[in-house]
């Protein structure tokens, strides 16, 4: 205990400690510190520091914390105390757990709310550029959606609260809210994570706080000596395998095309293209048939190049040129130390990440520095700095995703290149010969050669992010601190698309606005030269804030705890788009003059006019808000807990009247540590607290107005513009407010060789923001033409549990530790003013589509009743009327909704993982095993109008019904020309391609070895070697189709590898 000392005039002597570890040095926060004769009690900073004064000397101080245990030092005058004196850890396996609600910190065991905490060397276990990344797993109630689950929400805690507000978790960032794009936050510089999930936990950040907190804790000097950490690590992943994408093969679509020519399919695009209406693109196999029809070659020529076309496969060339094996490389730098006065951190970090696809890579520079200056006993100032620039560019390959002009994908036997490896077109958005006689007639190329594009298309986005937080705290008396904060964040974010001058977007975008004129001369309306498409965006916030903290210890029973404050907020969003024509690269500069007030016929289809795009706009948001807090717990006898918080908040987003209403969010809490109790002798349970809360929060919604909207359009019987309203004024519009209640129990037990904690929840949702119906009267409409307003009426209702349970299994030379975690959330709409659409297909089209039914999930699964295929021709049937039947029009338009198949929710009511850790000597290891469960996903399947149209077709094709008796075997529906209705969207909308989405996963690996260091090393300290594998593997799936939810029929990614090391001088 380092120990400074200064005399006043009426002798008490006013002293300033430190306390700290005696395994590494670090400061001790909370350290309880209790003098016998004075009666005082004073409690350790985060720096490990207290203001101790001395009465009559001698007396006796008594040290306790929760993970190192009671320490008493007798004081008989302050030369006595020994200039340093640790406090050693009695129990690793239990560390205080100091958690941060992002406004204050507090040790786990005080609080009422519902926590989890997530240290630092759980957040360096994996290897990821994105900083929450780093919580998958981790957190039982925060789930990471993968697949069709994550498309409305790709995270959330508890479940989603909302319809058409934003359901992801508040982030926020060494005490305010983070307002930029959280992969701009190097996961190197975070210290801690607390995610806070119950009202008592959040609701101190009120409007913001319904979906659940994350507050992230950047790091801080620690160590009294200079410290410098070097963390490296490098990751590979092969490219994607796309022959485990479920596709038609070659030599069925070969065969299919001579099917569908025989049926004269392809007589429509022959006579669009020879009357000029039009020149949709054909493959090499239909025109080699149509020469072969019209005499123009050999029918035994013909029928080898076609059966030689066969033996082609995309996906071959595909794999070799759009898509390439992952490398990623993180780099970190950083130097921290403390003394009595300064604590310092300063970091520098590099991400070079190259994906799996050609051309797209992305890097990162960032730049922290964090520091604290004890100007005085009474006085402490804190900066923060943070820089970050991003690059982010990719050649615009979508690799097998690529649609043409034309809403063509690649056929399946399409290539890139040639017998001898050079580069081919692939005629996929105009047929051949319109091509070759536009170029004959003076136009550009208009070949499409999709590996030359990846070298014509750049698309780069650059983003360069500045944050200063700044903060002060002065001792105003014994236990009173004020506290003043400020933090100014600029992002300035750039995207540029840049097709060049050989792109084909370009020449096509030239070639179709061009003209020939009267004396055969070619006139360009778009100059020649590349096209660019820009946009840029600035965010600039203000945030501040004014906070008292009073804490007060009477006798040794009481401790109270209180702290209130003011914030206030602005953001400001200006953003802008434009385009660029004939852009050249070597001046900077475009060419030409556009007149874009003209009409021009399309060269590829004369009847179709267009005005050339003037893509110029600008926007501007501003958000401002303020608020009004305060929080208060007290403590008795350290086994009594009462905590409650209050937040008023007013933005100008909100409607006069709801501002001037001023409801308060709020929460109240409780807690009993039962094992504190006398007469509590359960000799085998160490540690037991039963919590209790209730508390309501907030969500922000921008799809209402407190104001009232509209467009103007023109009028054209009279010389001005009309106003088109789209949204009424709602001066009573406000946030919405989630009602939780939480039950919580943490306990120890065995020697302090299982803990953990579970917690029940219900929420109750209401004043959300959905649709309702409008008296027409008003005049009000809506773009699309609805006649309903957005307000405040719906509800939701969530229910679930959290549960956490850690266990030491094995601890001798070999430790074995396990940590299993459970989250499950139950939810379903409760209100809904806007009458029920009652056709079922609405309800099959877009499974994130909002269309609520009450007592269901916000996102449910709804499909046809399946009949199973006819015997006789193989058509798919449903039932109308009780009866089998193929009636498509009937059964996809008319179907009502309660006649429709509920499946289930569409997200996971049920998630969790459980880790295992093993140790010996210094060795560890430790691998993850997820699970998710109660959810359905409607797999991909065969369209044969996309097929027959698009040249895409699902592999199931192979397995269609082809004669009686198949139907026993396949739902797959036979093959069928013309298409009969809305055939293939009954089908694929039916029941039989609705599959159960749980699954099982073998998630990752860390191997980790620390070096031995001599004695003699007087510079590296430290040195870890690790090696991480993710994304192992499935274990298990509920459906029997082995198909993965998290893919679907898309491109799964692989077994991600990584080896890296952290190093630490001094």
């Amino acid at each position: 205990m380092a120990v400074t000392a200064q005399e006043k005039s009426d002798g008490i002597k006013y002293q300033t400690v430190t306390i700290r570890d005696a395994e590494n040095q670090a400061a001790l926060p909370s350290v309880s510190i209790f003098q016998y004769r004075t009666k005082k009690y004073y409690q350790t900073d985060s720096a490990g520091k207290a203001a101790l004064e001395w009465g009559a000397l001698p007396d006796t101080i008594r040290l306790s914390h929760l993970s190192y245990g009671e320490q008493l030092l007798v004081v008989k005058q302050a030369a006595d105390l020994s200039s340093t004196l640790y406090m050693r850890r009695q129990d690793k396996a239990l560390d205080e757990v100091v958690v941060s609600t992002g406004i204050e910190k507090l040790p786990k065991e005080r609080a009422t709310g519902a926590f989890s905490f997530v240290d630092n060397k759980l957040i360096n276990r994996s290897v990821s550029t994105n900083i929450l990344d780093r919580l998958e797993n981790n957190v039982p109630g925060l789930v990471m959606n993968k697949g069709a689950a994550a498309n409305p929400d790709p995270i959330t805690i508890r479940g989603r609260n909302t319809f058409f507000g934003n359901a992801a978790p508040l982030i926020v960032l060494d005490n305010f809210p983070y307002d930029g794009d959280l992969s701009n936050i190097n996961p190197n510089d975070i210290e801690s994570i607390t995610v806070l999930k119950d009202a008592a936990a959040a609701s101190i950040w009120g409007a913001r706080s319904a979906n659940g907190v994350i507050v992230l804790t950047t790091k801080k000097g620690k160590s009294v000596m200079p410290v410098v950490g070097v963390t490296a690590n490098m990751s590979y992943e092969k490219r994607p395998d796309l022959y485990a994408v479920s596709q038609i093969t070659p030599a069925d679509y070969v065969d299919l095309e001579k099917y569908l020519f025989e049926n004269n399919h392809y007589f429509f695009d022959e006579f669009t293209d020879q009357y000029n209406y039009g020149h949709n693109p054909l493959t090499p196999v239909v025109e080699t048939l149509i020469a072969k029809r019209d005499g123009l070659i050999d029918p035994a020529d013909a029928d080898a190049m076609i059966e030689r076309y066969k033996e082609y496969d995309v996906r071959k060339d595909l794999e070799n040129f759009s898509y390439q094996s992952l490398i990623n490389q993180q780099y970190a730098v950083n130097v921290s130390g403390s003394n009595n006065q300064l604590n310092y951190y300063a970091s520098f970090g590099f991400d070079n990440n190259r994906t799996t696809s050609v051309g797209t890579d992305y890097q990162r520079f960032t730049i922290r520095t964090n520091l604290d200056y004890r100007v005085s006993e009474k006085l402490k100032l804190e900066t923060s700095i943070a820089f970050l620039n991003t690059a982010d560019k990719s050649a615009n390959n979508v690799g097998s995703s690529y649609y043409s002009v034309a809403s063509k994908n690649y056929y399946p036997y399409a290539r890139f290149v040639d017998d001898n490896s050079n580069p081919v077109p692939v005629n996929m958005n105009y047929r051949e010969r319109f091509i070759k006689q536009a170029e004959e007639n003076g136009l550009l190329n208009w070949e499409y050669n999709p590996i030359n594009e990846l070298a014509s298309n750049e698309n780069k986005t650059v983003t360069n992010d500045f944050l200063v937080n700044l903060g002060g705290t002065y001792n105003l008396l014994p236990g009173l601190q004020a506290i003043v904060r400020y933090q100014y964040e600029r992002q300035v974010k750039t995207n540029s698309d840049w097709h060049k001058e050989n792109s084909f977007y370009a020449r096509n975008y030239v070639n179709n606005f061009s003209e020939i004129d009267a004396a055969g001369k070619v006139v360009h309306n778009v100059p020649e030269g590349g096209i660019v498409n820009r946009n840029e965006g600035s965010m600039v916030a203000h945030q501040g804030r004014i906070q008292l903290t009073y804490q007060r210890f009477l006798g040794k029973d009481h401790q109270f705890n209180f702290l209130a404050g003011w914030d206030i907020r602005t953001a400001t969003n200006i953003g802008s788009v434009s385009k660029i024509y004939g852009y050249q690269p070597e001046t900077g500069l475009a060419d030409g003059f556009i007149n874009y007030a003209t009409l021009y016929p399309q060269y590829s289809y004369p009847a179709w006019q267009r005005f050339i795009e003037n893509s110029v706009g600008i926007s501007r948001k501003d958000d401002r808000s303020l608020a009004y807090y305060l929080n208060a717990s007290y403590r008795f006898k350290g086994r009594y807990i009462l905590t409650g918080s209050a937040r008023r908040d007013e933005a100008n987003i909100f409607g006069a009247q709801a501002n001037l209403k001023g409801t308060p969010l709020w929460s109240a809490g409780a807690a009993w540590v039962l094992n504190e109790e006398p007469f509590f002798t359960v000799n085998w349970m160490e540690g037991l607290k039963l919590r209790a809360t209730y508390g309501v929060n907030g969500n922000i919604s921008r799809m209402a107005n407190s104001l009232p909207t509209g467009i103007f359009l023109p009028a054209y019987t009279i010389s001005t513009m009309s106003l088109l309203l789209t949204s009424p004024p709602n001066e009573y519009l406000s946030w919405e407010k989630v009602k939780t209640i939480n039950f919580g129990l943490d306990f120890s037990i065995l020697g302090k060789r299982l803990w953990g904690s579970i917690d029940w929840y219900d929420k109750s949702s209401d004043n959300l923001i959905g649709k309702a119906p409008v008296d027409p009267t008003l005049g009000q409409a809506t773009l699309s033409g609805g006649n309903y307003f957005m307000g405040n009426v719906a509800g939701i209702r969530t229910r679930g549990f959290d549960v956490e349970v850690n266990s030491l299994n094995v601890n001798g030379a070999v430790k074995w530790f396990s940590t299993l975690i459970w989250g499950v959330s139950r939810v379903k709409v409760t209100d809904y003013k806007m009458p029920l659409n009652n056709q079922g297909y609405q309800f099959v089209n877009d499974p994130t589509l909002i269309n609520p039914v009450p007592g269901r999930p916000v996102f449910s699964l709804y499909s046809f009743p399946w009949a199973g295929l006819n015997p006789e021709n193989g058509d798919p049937r449903g039932y109308w009327e009780g009866k089998p039947s193929s009636d498509y029009s009937q059964l996809f338009y008319n179907t009502i909704l309660d006649s429709m198949v509920y499946n289930g929710p569409a997200q996971p009511v049920g998630s969790g993982a459980l880790r295992n850790t093993f140790t010996w000597k210094r060795l560890s290891l430790s691998f993850t095993i997820s699970y998710k469960y109660g959810y359905f996903f409607r797999k991909a399947s065969l369209a044969y109008s996309s097929l027959y149209s698009n040249w895409s077709g699902h592999g199931e094709y192979a397995q269609r019904w082809q004669q009686p008796g198949d139907e026993l075997v396949t739902n797959v529906p036979s093959r069928v020309y013309p298409i009969v209705g809305p055939r293939d969207a009954f089908y694929q909308g039916a029941t039989v391609n609705v599959l159960k989405a749980d699954n099982i996963r073998f998630e990752d690996i860390n191997l980790g070895y620390d070096v031995p260091m001599s004695t003699s090393n007087k510079i590296l300290t430290s040195a870890r070697v690790f090696t991480y594998v993710n994304n192992i593997g499935v274990l298990w799936l509920a459906n029997r189709q082995g198909i993965d939810p998290y893919y679907n029929n898309g491109n799964r990614a692989r077994t991600r590898y990584s080896l890296g090391v952290n190093l630490q001088f001094k």
